[in-house]
């Protein structure tokens, strides 16, 4: 996520690659927090992500809607993967920060 995101933008996908082998998962979640100037992260929320391609090529993403609207902000997305054995893959976070509409880049 290496590019400029402005609140309540759409039609912004949220992609993790690396995710090994999903072939048992029973679900996969993108899950969502807010970092503070101490980069404390407080855990928000989560989306179902959806697997990409073949299962075992391991890729999730989630596709941002107008509802997702999330406020300006510094934000950490993670992977989190249930699979049907019970064990949980959590992947590393991503940071990004969401600017207000016509803020300076």
């Amino acid at each position: 996520m290496a590019y400029y995101v402005f609140e309540d933008q759409t039609n912004i996908r949220i992609r993790f690659t690396g995710c090994g082998d999903l072939t048992s998962n029973t679900e996969c979640l993108i899950k969502y927090g807010t970092v503070d100037d101490n980069n404390i992260i407080t855990y928000v929320g989560s989306w179902t992500a959806t697997v990409e391609g073949a299962a075992t090529a391991g890729i999730i993403y989630y596709d941002l809607d107008y509802e997702d609207g999330l406020p300006a902000g510094k934000y950490t997305f993670w992977p989190h993967i249930t699979f049907s054995d019970g064990t949980v893959s959590i992947g590393k976070g991503v940071r990004q920060t969401i600017k207000e509409e016509g803020e300076w880049v």
